[in-house]
């Protein structure tokens, strides 16, 4: 069986932004970046890689193929939270023991990938270490086993526009009702997003709501695409802190449980 670190990842994408994250003090194993540096010459380069404990124990490069879009997918979703334009990262090819596999497409799977085979604690651990200091990554974590986080990264990293970020913004409406979380969502910034994304007139074939001969008279003054992702992108970090919050008591309760499961053994 094949170790985590026999799989490569050869990732394309914004240098600089690789960079940042390599040489942040942020680690995570269920993303664990490496490259940046070209040792023959003493100097920096642009060639980055990762593996994943998603990789540990696999043989099939299709299984790992998939699995390295789906990590890759919600981390360039949760950089749109801080970043609204940069050029994507993507998986370039894989390597098997420094062996180039066959390209496999991405088959754009849906499902959680679930906790990989490490204990609740060492769990807590990666979260922890991987919020210090490069957010996204923590975002990344909880997004594999939290079906609301992955239903936001996931919408964001579609293509910004009225369409998307309506989308988020339902879902996490939702969300909320879902799981009696409350986040404070201000009425009148609210009203402006949602007046423009469902009038045609305004965001033409983006707006949610078809051409209507009749366009009634609108008082809400109209948003602009930056200001929606400014609204976006606060509605999602509001709702994930919740989130996290709310993730960090589960652990701590799953933690307590066995421990009383140890003492009943003992």
């Amino acid at each position: 069986m094949n170790k985590q670190t026999d799989w490569e990842i050869v990732l394309d994408g914004d240098s600089l932004l690789l960079h940042n994250m390599n040489d942040s003090l942020s680690r995570t194993d269920y993303f664990r970046l490496y490259g940046g540096i070209n040792h023959w010459l003493d100097c920096q380069d642009d060639n980055f890689f990762f593996d994943s404990l998603y990789f540990d124990g696999e043989d099939d490069s299709y299984a790992v193929w998939q699995t390295a879009y789906e990590l890759i997918d919600l981390l360039n979703g949760a950089i749109t939270l801080y970043r609204k334009e940069f050029y994507k990262i993507r998986p370039k090819s894989v390597n098997l023991k420094n062996r180039e596999v066959k390209y496999c497409t991405n088959d754009k799977l849906q499902g959680l990938l679930g906790r990989p085979n490490i204990s609740a604690e060492e769990h807590h651990i990666q979260l922890e270490s991987s919020l210090r200091e490069f957010k996204p990554l923590g975002w990344l974590v909880l997004a594999t086993e939290r079906k609301d986080v992955y239903m936001i990264l996931k919408l964001l990293n579609l293509e910004n526009g009225w369409v998307t970020y309506y989308k988020i913004l339902e879902t996490i409406e939702s969300c909320c009702r879902e799981n009696e979380f409350s986040i404070d969502i201000d009425t009148k910034t609210r009203k402006k997003f949602t007046n423009t994304a469902n009038n045609f007139s305004i965001s033409s074939f983006d707006s949610r709501h078809g051409f209507k001969e009749i366009v009634k008279e609108n008082k809400t003054p109209a948003m602009n695409l930056d200001e929606a992702y400014e609204f976006i992108v606060e509605l999602c970090k509001s709702y994930i802190n919740m989130a996290y919050n709310n993730h960090i008591l589960g652990l701590a309760h799953e933690k307590e449980s066995q421990s009383e499961e140890d003492g009943q053994q003992g």
